[in-house]
């Protein structure tokens, strides 16, 4: 796994993810062994499940729900997820620049946030089925319950790639933005005018250079949500 130059420590919402089979890549060979098994046992497990949820599922949620999380942990057991971590490594030209720094701490808080968010929603959902429809665990429906809140946690997981390619684009596009507005009339100056479309450029080549997964992983998401 990347350890140094990422300009937000998103290392531990990587780990876990990948308690959802998201498979990452370590730098230890052992750790790298035991989480490749470990995410073929949890797509296995997470797969099977979603065909045993029978009562307030209809089958078109299950289905859509599975094709949604097969195609999420295909990209990231063929890929270990390299490319995000490749597109959230420090690009000196850009995130060095005046502000930079405040705009990754909210983009940090915010990420961690949303995964929190996810988690205490699923955990608030069973609370309130047990006090407001104790009827629902008296049929037996609160394993059937459980599950389905679990696979939606693990849908959540794979769609957060989209809100961790979009967050940053946002954050360097701004940072940029906001520089070129603190420059002013110095962008008449060809060689600070360069400097910026330079910035826009590596930005551009950073994202060409993962679009293939990035396409994989976003573009399937909209087609089965939209329908």
């Amino acid at each position: 796994m990347i350890k140094n130059n990422l300009v937000v420590n998103i290392k531990p919402i990587m780990i876990f993810r990948s308690l959802f089979g998201y498979r990452q890549k370590f730098n230890s060979p052992l750790k790298s062994n035991f989480f490749d098994v470990f995410s073929l046992i949890s797509f296995f497990m997470w797969s099977l499940s979603f065909f045993f949820k029978t009562y307030y599922f209809p089958l078109v949620y299950v289905m859509s729900d599975n094709i949604e999380y097969c195609i999420c942990f295909f990209v990231a057991f063929f890929t270990k997820e390299e490319y995000i971590y490749f597109f959230y490594k420090r690009q000196s030209s850009i995130d060095n620049l005046p502000g930079a720094e405040k705009l990754f701490s909210r983009l940090n808080l915010i990420l961690r946030a949303f995964v929190v968010y996810c988690f205490l929603t699923k955990i608030v959902v069973i609370i309130i089925l047990r006090v407001f429809a104790p009827e629902i665990f008296q049929l037996g429906l609160y394993l059937d319950i459980v599950m389905g809140l679990s696979q939606s946690m693990s849908c959540d997981m794979g769609r957060f790639t989209i809100i961790l390619m979009v967050g940053l684009m946002y954050c360097r596009m701004k940072i940029i933005k906001d520089n070129m507005d603190m420059i002013g009339s110095d962008l008449r100056n060809r060689f600070v005018a360069r400097n910026f479309i330079q910035m826009y450029q590596s930005l551009v080549c950073s994202l060409q250079r993962i679009d293939v997964p990035l396409k994989v992983s976003v573009s399937p998401l909209f087609s089965i949500n939209q329908k």
